[in-house]
């Protein structure tokens, strides 16, 4: 089986960083959450009218970059603004991986022959049945409460996430910013685990 790419995260996202963000949004924590949360869902609608997938995990990228710079003491006056120059920034790279890929996939395609298109095919397959396997054993990892949590977490899509998210907080007795950390954590363990079972194949 051929090698799967994949990178571990270079970066981690600490309670301190988080914080020092959320301040700069806005003294009072729960004025800075809901700023947060309007934040985040305009940069999905950003991703989503430019028919990214998966929208909502590009906006999350692109506030932990924001929250990167922040932590790493860049003079950010605009916040807004500068999150949409990172979230412009994120697009190209999401065009450039598109276009790279179609293209690699269109000049294989075009020079194997019948029997070598069906091989390709095959081992596409049986690389994504391994990627899956590999998820769900790390899934499997999780103790049932937390696993069940990121499950849950990831539930809904579109303009209904952020209410359906509040509401999940609401019931854990937390602050929406603290579930968001909490599963930000979880999601590291996931690739972390990830990255370690493809690195088998």
């Amino acid at each position: 089986m051929r090698s799967l790419k994949t990178s571990a995260p270079q970066w981690t996202l600490t309670e301190e960083a988080f914080s020092l963000f959320l301040t700069r949004l806005h003294p009072d924590l729960e004025q800075a959450g809901l700023q947060y949360e309007s934040l985040r869902l305009k940069l999905s609608y950003f991703f989503e009218v430019r028919h990214c997938t998966a929208p909502e995990l590009l906006a999350d990228e692109t506030i932990n970059r924001l929250i990167r710079k922040i932590s790493e003491g860049e003079q950010v006056t605009n916040l807004d603004g500068y999150a949409f120059k990172v979230a412009k920034y994120i697009h190209l790279e999401f065009q450039r991986g598109a276009v790279l890929s179609s293209l690699e996939d269109y000049l294989l395609d075009h020079n194997l022959n019948p029997a070598q298109k069906v091989e390709v095919h095959r081992q596409e397959l049986e690389d994504e049945a391994f990627r899956l396997d590999c998820m769900r054993k790390c899934l499997a990892k999780l103790p049932e409460p937390t696993r069940n949590l990121l499950v849950e977490y990831y539930k809904t899509a579109g303009r209904k996430q952020t209410e359906y998210r509040q509401q999940m907080a609401e019931r854990l007795g937390i602050s929406p910013n603290a579930l968001y950390l909490q599963i930000h954590r979880l999601r590291e363990k996931l690739e972390e685990c990830l990255a370690n079972c493809l690195k088998k194949a």
